[in-house]
């Protein structure tokens, strides 16, 4: 019957949502740009329909302007931005290139992401196709068309839907090392005045060692992952992570830290999997390959005063993973002629 035919199919999947809107909670991030009196930046921001005002203009004929802007939700949401339309003067003013960059976190450089060339000095809108999960959010204005005012803009405006973003950092004592795969540590009678001379960002991976003799205090530890020795190939299986029911994993992104050693090339990769466990049969996804991570000028040795180097953030759309059974998070390291170190808070999120 035409009835069972229609109805006794696979049961349908839930579909995320992706209708692309306007992104309100936009605000401006860092040091605003030098500008001419009465335009500054923030007038890029506070348009609203039916009102008018002078938008932004860079200060005394500048034509080299970065304005960095940080979505920001009213519960630290997340935001995938489709496009941003940028509206111009269509004056001698309008930059004649603008680039979107992009940064994970505070500190991190920015990397490129967009570059889109003003093509006339009567163009009135630049619209930038992003489609990029984006928080730290940088335009960089090159260059104008022989205006004497500097560079100028109207307003910008963000569109694009909100997203759950899941960090998934590597909990160090549970992960399964394999194949050379181990825990390294740097330190573990770190007190509390050497920790103002570590590098700022391992600070608050420090945890608690053992107790300092005759005294209540203890010893700070910090300890990392290597990937073992070189001309290897190990494994590392992080814990089974812990997802919300019907959730949908479309996207993920990498902004890897790290720290190669390599005195013969080829330096290490690595790559990132997506494993799924249905039925005792696994199914894997690769997420991310590297090329080869290239060593910074210090060795691992000396990672807790110099820290980690950062790897330009890599993207992965399109996944639509629907994550039955249990799902966990493995990373290859192809050592070649060298070894790895990299945090546990590694830069990976879905």
């Amino acid at each position: 019957h035409d009835w069972f035919q229609e109805y006794s199919v696979e049961k349908p999947r839930k579909m995320a949502r992706r209708d692309a809107k306007r992104i309100r909670c936009v605000q401006l991030s860092g040091d605003p740009p030098l500008c001419r009196k009465g335009l500054p930046a923030e007038n890029l921001l506070s348009a609203k329909t039916g009102m008018f005002n002078g938008g932004f203009c860079s200060y005394m004929g500048m034509t080299s302007v970065n304005i960095d802007f940080e979505l920001v939700g009213q519960k630290d949401e997340e935001f995938w931005v489709t496009d941003v339309a940028v509206s111009l003067w269509g004056k001698a003013e309008n930059p004649r290139m603008i680039i979107l960059q992009t940064a994970v976190r505070p500190g991190a450089p920015y990397i490129d992401a967009v570059r889109h060339p003003v093509e006339s000095v009567d163009d009135v809108e630049a619209r930038l196709k992003v489609d990029l999960p984006l928080r730290r959010v940088r335009l960089a204005l090159r260059r104008n068309f022989g205006g004497i005012f500097g560079i100028a803009l109207r307003k910008v405006t963000f569109y694009g839907y909100q997203i759950r973003c899941i960090s998934v950092p590597a909990d160090i004592p549970k992960c399964l090392y394999n194949r050379g795969c181990m825990t390294h540590i740097h330190s573990e009678q770190l007190l509390e005045k050497d920790l103002e001379e570590i590098h700022p960002s391992l600070r608050d991976a420090v945890v608690m060692g053992g107790r300092v003799p005759n005294t209540s205090l203890r010893y700070r530890v910090y300890r990392d992952i290597s990937s073992g020795t070189p001309h290897h190939s190990s494994l590392l299986q992080l814990p089974p992570l812990d997802l919300a029911p019907d959730v949908v994993i479309t996207a993920a992104v990498l902004d890897l830290r790290y720290v190669s050693f390599a005195p013969r090339s080829p330096p290490p990769q690595l790559r990132v999997y997506l494993v799924q466990d249905l039925d005792e049969e696994l199914h894997k996804h690769c997420l991310f390959a590297t090329e080869e991570l290239l060593p910074p000028e210090w060795e691992p040795r000396r990672i807790l005063r110099k820290g980690y180097i950062d790897h330009p953030t890599m993207y992965c759309d399109g996944l639509n993973i629907y994550p039955e059974g249990k799902v966990h998070i493995e990373i290859v390291f192809d050592n070649n002629a060298g070894y790895l170190h990299i945090p546990g808070d590694f830069g990976l999120k879905l």
